[in-house]
């Protein structure tokens, strides 16, 4: 009989870059009986969802609009609740916990005694990507949510037989040296196979793909674009959607920058298309945001595109060690703005193909089923 794993994620997606369907696929490659357990309401798309797949479980919540609300609180409250009570028969080998949400703590803290092997995997700090300045009325309010919240976290951790997360900086955060069987365990896809990485234009263009968010440093990305389409052509091509959709593409026809808008799409194909013919993709972050490696700078460097990155620890260090984008500080803009109005075609060929190497050797699907079944040879016992 094959061993029973059961996948909790609240932000699951049948996308090549969703953490859960990653480790499904591992695990069911691998002959294990697996079942994903994911929330009726989509974050990425903001919509109710079904996933017509087998083995896919269908857990009800509530919707949210703001990413910083009450009511998303309540919703991976609701899930979690949800998924324990989904719990309270089931006999499982092992449990496979995707945070964020920190409330899926209660899980691991209280939920089925017949789990016989509990991973915990941190993909995101939260609540530390909702802090902002210390006098903000966001932490003023949500303060005692953001301290049980750790503290949930981190006793979970401390009782999962293995804590995997996404980046060398989140390990350290988290202070992964303290718990059982801790690895860094990097985001991952499906190898896209042979891509183009010839440019057709000599035009420079960025891709921006994900959520039109308020972490993103796009003050900077307007800073820049306005001061280099002085000196030669440039544009902008969006794949995404979020609360700020509207003022940032107010503020590129303000600046009369030429942009195309794709709308929210997970389809592999057309950001083949749109990342692969474009010079950069824009992964920049607002000072203070503890980002260190993010899902879209997976999927940039799967289709060989630099990256104008601002993520400080193991993206930072990548982009210097591998020569696969340029750095900047949102403080001082000078300097990429003077790199960029003279950067030439060569140089963007050359980073475009250390991109794409890059992403073979640290992201590709191969070196996570390495890892994985090293994680799964040391909790056997």
């Amino acid at each position: 009989m094959s061993k029973r794993v059961l996948i909790i994620s609240n932000f699951h997606e049948e996308v090549n870059t969703s953490r859960s369907k990653t480790a499904y696929d591992f695990f069911k490659s691998n002959g294990f009986h697996v079942e994903v357990l994911y929330s009726s309401f989509s974050h990425s798309l903001k919509c109710f969802r079904n996933i017509n797949l087998a083995n896919h479980i269908k857990i009800k919540t509530i919707s949210y609009k703001r990413n910083v609300s009450i009511r998303r609180i309540m919703s991976h409250f609701i899930y979690t609740i949800n998924v324990l009570f989904f719990l309270r028969k089931k006999e499982i080998d092992i449990i496979y916990i995707i945070f964020p949400p920190n409330s899926l703590s209660i899980i691991v803290l209280f939920g089925c005694k017949k789990i016989k092997k509990i991973i915990v995997d941190i993909i995101d700090l939260w609540p530390e990507a909702f802090k902002t300045e210390k006098k903000s009325i966001i932490n003023f309010v949500f303060s005692p949510i953001f301290f049980i919240s750790t503290f949930m976290r981190k006793k979970s951790l401390s009782i999962a037989n293995a804590c995997l997360t996404e980046s060398n900086y989140f390990s350290n955060i988290l202070e992964y040296h303290k718990y059982n069987l801790s690895r860094v365990l990097f985001l991952s896809k499906q190898n896209p196979g042979n891509i183009s990485l010839a440019n057709t234009s000599d035009e420079l263009s960025i891709a921006y793909l994900g959520n039109i968010g308020h972490v993103y440093d796009f003050d900077s990305l307007f800073f820049i674009l306005s001061k280099i389409k002085k000196h030669r052509p440039v544009s902008i091509h969006v794949i995404g959607t979020g609360p700020l959709e509207q003022y940032f593409f107010d503020k590129l026809k303000t600046l009369e920058i030429e942009f195309k808008y794709y709308g929210a799409s997970f389809d592999e194909e057309l950001k083949e298309n749109v990342l692969s013919s474009c010079w950069f993709g824009f992964n920049g972050y607002k000072a203070g945001s503890p980002v260190a490696l993010s899902y879209k700078t997976i999927d940039y460097l799967s289709y060989g595109l630099p990256l104008l990155n601002s993520a400080k620890g193991d993206t930072l260090n990548l982009v210097d060690k591998d020569k696969i984008g340029i750095n900047f500080n949102s403080k001082e803009l000078n300097s990429i703005i003077e790199n960029l109005s003279v950067i030439s075609l060569r140089d963007i060929s050359d980073m475009k193909r250390n991109a794409f190497d890059t992403f073979q050797k640290k992201f590709s699907d191969y070196s996570y089923n390495q890892a994985m079944n090293n994680i799964l040879l040391n909790i056997k016992n």
